[in-house]
């Protein structure tokens, strides 16, 4: 238990006070102290449905999800427990120290209370589609084509509104996927380049909303990862519809093959990988007001090949497109040595 701060104050020959100053006590008192706190929370959430039937195109009907979801939590001040306070003569204000300082979950308690809420409404967009499962008969498949969240909250005893919080993606399969995400304030920026949080933009005037960043990401990837009774059944032939070696040989070679079909038991299962990410940050610099963009653009490729059932190749490249420079490739050579494995990255 740490002990309080004291002043000592210097003084003329008259007896008036020409100095003071504000000195700590770093003697601790032992015994048993107990310190506790306690917290609490509560949400409700719901899902809301809305379907459009299409009936065209092949799209039998789009369904809408709506998940909105809405929590409060709350922290009382325990801080009369571990917090004590003293005037400070030199800043002419009251400074608070914690008695258990450095104890084994002495910060277990901070000063003030915490009365918050959040808000945030998912959205999910489907779609029936239905295609040729064969000559005669159909099937449906469900394919989910975009999901976006936003997300905000109020801070009821500083009452200050939390960024507003947008995010989306949706993907095709391994060969697309695409997914972005934005922060958007409620306030004005200041002279430091955060938020001047006294007036919302609204209320000057100015607007709802203020970006803060914007990113974007395209990815996909084509590989050969699927075996179809024993033999590797890759993207490219699943594209071409290209399901037995008759079918190979009349898309290939036209239908010709000089000689009898060999079936080659090994068939590399190679993997490429690409990547493209756009990024906005709108701040501004210390002590000016002017906002100002700062923008990345990137682009990244993979490509992994095995040259035998036990050694593999891979190599990955970046391209900065806001710099128009090649960051530093990498090459990686994969050798299983079946207890062992050996890599080597140049």
């Amino acid at each position: 238990l740490r002990n309080n701060f004291y002043e000592t104050y210097t003084r003329d020959t008259a007896g008036r006070i020409t100095d003071s100053l504000t000195q700590y006590d770093g003697s601790t008192t032992t015994g048993f102290n107990r310190l506790y706190t306690y917290s609490g929370a509560v949400g409700v959430s719901t899902t809301l449905y809305g379907i459009a039937n299409i009936g065209a195109f092949g799209i039998q009907a789009i369904r809408h999800t709506v998940l909105p979801s809405v929590s409060f939590s709350y922290h009382p001040d325990l801080s009369s427990q571990n917090y004590k306070s003293y005037y400070d003569p030199t800043t002419r204000s009251t400074q608070y120290y914690n008695i258990f300082d450095g104890e084994p979950n002495g910060s277990m308690v901070g000063l003030g209370k915490s009365e918050a809420m959040s808000v945030s409404i998912g959205n999910d967009f489907e779609a029936k589609v239905e295609h040729a499962y064969s000559k005669d008969s159909t099937t449906v498949d469900k394919v989910k084509l975009f999901h976006l969240d936003a997300s905000t909250g109020y801070d009821l005893v500083t009452k200050i509104y939390s960024p507003l919080t947008l995010t989306g993606y949706s993907s095709i399969g391994s060969l697309f996927s695409v997914s972005g995400t934005s922060n958007f304030s409620f306030y004005p920026q200041n002279y430091f380049g955060g938020d001047s949080t006294t007036h919302t933009l609204s209320a000057l005037g100015q607007g709802l909303l203020r970006p803060e960043n914007v990113s974007a990401s395209l990815s996909g990837s084509f590989s050969s990862a699927k075996t179809i009774e024993g033999e590797n059944y890759d993207s490219l032939r699943r594209l071409f519809k290209i399901t037995s070696p008759d079918a190979e040989r009349a898309y290939m070679l036209g239908g010709y093959y000089p000689g009898e079909y060999v079936d080659v038991p090994y068939r590399p299962k190679w993997n490429i990988t690409y990547g493209l990410s756009y990024q906005l940050a709108f701040t501004a610099a210390t002590g000016s007001n002017v906002a100002t963009v700062e923008k990345d653009f990137g682009a990244n490729a993979s490509i992994s090949f095995p040259l035998t059932i036990n050694w593999l190749i891979s190599t990955t490249a970046s391209y900065d497109l806001t710099a128009k420079k090649v960051l530093i490739p990498q090459l990686t050579i994969h050798r299983d040595l079946h207890c062992w494995v050996m890599d080597l990255s140049y």
